[in-house]
Order: structure tokens, then sequence, then C-alpha cells
């Protein structure tokens, strides 16, 4: 969209000002039609492009029910030999099994990251649902994390303008931790 409006100001320019005997009315009427239609081109796009807001930790968003996490005097912990120490929250289960719930209506274009793991020193099984609005949005069970070697951390996990609400239920003992998010937003908002 860019080029097509950068095409139309340099037509407009040349026929503004180029077209038969060069004045210096015409020279001015041409470079003040490119700067009037670039400083237009400039508005319109940001009317349209939305910027990534800085992360923020998932329990900023409004809890409409369930536990919340863990967010002072977090404990370390060590997965695959290396030593974690959550910054912001911690997601882990004490029963049989914990629900975390947020609403997230209203609010667009939703990223989350999180990271996620079993310490070494449990036994190694357990599973994370994250639910939208009802539906199973992705699971992650012991077997996922022994195949999948290689998985990158943090996940990320997009959401759309229809979410409502968000549901993470862990089982086992998989530890959730830094859950954040950050937020599509135009410049002003």
């Amino acid at each position: 969209m860019s080029n097509t409006i950068g095409a139309i100001i340099g037509y407009v320019v040349y026929k503004v000002g180029f077209t038969s005997k060069l004045t210096c009315m015409k020279l001015i009427a041409s470079c003040s039609t490119a700067i009037l239609l670039l400083v237009c081109v400039m508005c319109v796009s940001e009317i349209l492009d939305k910027r990534v807001s800085s992360k923020q930790p998932l329990q900023h968003i409004e809890e409409t029910m369930g536990k919340k996490p863990l967010t002072k005097d977090i404990p370390n912990f060590t997965i695959t030999g290396d030593t974690i120490e959550p910054q912001f929250n911690l997601y882990s289960n004490e029963d049989t099994s914990e629900t975390y719930t947020y609403n997230v209506e209203g609010k667009e274009e939703l990223i989350f990251y999180l990271n996620l793991g079993i310490p070494d020193t449990e036994e190694f099984k357990g599973k994370v649902t994250i639910y939208t609005d009802d539906s199973v949005r992705i699971q992650i069970d012991e077997e996922y994390l022994t195949e999948s070697r290689t998985l990158e951390m943090p996940l990320e996990i997009p959401l759309f303008y229809e979410t409502k609400e968000m549901t993470i239920v862990i089982t086992g003992n998989i530890k959730l931790w830094d859950v954040v998010f950050t937020e599509l937003k135009h410049w002003w908002e």
C-alpha cells in the first residue's frame, strides 16, 4: 500500500511541476503537493499500523476464577540441568489439577509467551492444557517434552479478537513460569 501511494505521489508531483515549461510557481506547487501527500501517507500508515506493547506478566489481566500464580518468593528449580529462576510468576499443580482462568474479552490480538518443563527432582509426568473459550488451544504432556528436546522457549501462543476467556489447566508436575503477554496496539492506545 505504501509503495502504491509513493508511486501516486511521484506521478502527481511530475504532472503538477514538470509537464511543460518549468516555472518557479510550478516548482513550488510540485514541492507543496509532495509534502502534503507524504504527510497524508504517514497519517494513513500510523492509523493502519499496530505495534507490539511491552511484555507484561499474565497476572496483570483480570482473573475470573481459579487459583492465582505464585508471584512472590518464587523458588528456583532445575530442569534438564539448568537452574531456572522465575522472574514474574510460577504456575504449578499442588493437588490433582490446578485451574487458572483469565478474562481476555476486549483485548485485541494478544500474544502469550510461556516457559514450561518438569523439574529434575520430580517424577516426569504431567500435562498442561490451554483452553480458549472452552476449546483446546494447545496441550503439552510429558511425552511431548521427551520427544521434542529442541522445544524453543518461551512458547508463543497468539490469541485473536473473538477470544473471551483463557484457561490454563495443569496436572502432574509440569511447571509454567514467566508467563507474559503482549498486545498489538496503535501508538496512541
